[in-house]
């Protein structure tokens, strides 16, 4: 994402040493949408090792946008960004300021009232989205920044950093897993500062 709020992709192929030409993903759908405040990459295989990848972005008024294609095959090659909140039925998440996606597709966006909500594709119906939920319901940690996300062995993993700069973990097993502070606690990461953003993988 540019400073102006571009929303712009490049990939490397395999065994290449350089970069494809930057396509815009805005213009996909024929217009920008104006100044993106934040993005999201996941990586999927498909059939037959196919690779693609999940797009996620708030735009300037909060709202959740989601693109499906393939890095490096052109401008064509990407899907125009849906509003999730409207297109896919997933209800108003609010102001939204942040997000982070995984694969398969699952969605973690922070509100401008620093909450955290979830949502994913209907798997009956791919078109449509579930209705956000908020993942702090079991316990109120703070005001949440920023979110990251990722599908593994183990589960789906959300982690974000809360404004007194914690960071925080919680994998999601069931709806009320708590978050977990990584710093806090006999094994855990140890206090080492103030966070200001979050990657997860």
């Amino acid at each position: 994402m540019t400073s102006d709020g571009r929303l712009l992709v490049t990939s490397q192929a395999r065994n290449a040493a350089t970069f494809s030409r930057f396509t815009n993903v805005e213009l996909t759908g024929g217009r920008e949408q104006g100044d993106l405040r934040a993005a999201a990459l996941a990586g999927i295989t498909g059939r037959n090792n196919a690779t693609s990848s999940h797009l996620c972005a708030i735009t300037g008024d909060g709202h959740l946008l989601h693109s499906i294609g393939r890095p490096g095959s052109g401008l064509g090659a990407w899907a125009p960004l849906r509003d999730v909140e409207i297109a896919g039925q997933a209800g108003e998440g609010g102001d939204l300021v942040d997000v982070g996606c995984a694969d398969d597709l699952h969605v973690g966006a922070v509100s401008g009232d620093g909450h955290v909500w979830y949502t994913s594709r209907d798997p009956s119906r791919p078109q449509r989205w579930l209705t956000f939920r908020d993942l702090e319901s079991a316990r109120n940690v703070g005001t949440f920044t920023r979110m990251s996300a990722a599908q593994i062995r183990s589960g789906l993993h959300f982690s974000g950093v809360t404004s007194n700069g914690q960071l925080w973990h919680t994998i999601r097993k069931d709806p009320t897993s708590p978050f977990g502070d990584v710093e806090d606690g006999p094994g855990h990461a140890g206090e080492i500062g103030t966070f200001q953003a979050v990657g997860i993988a």
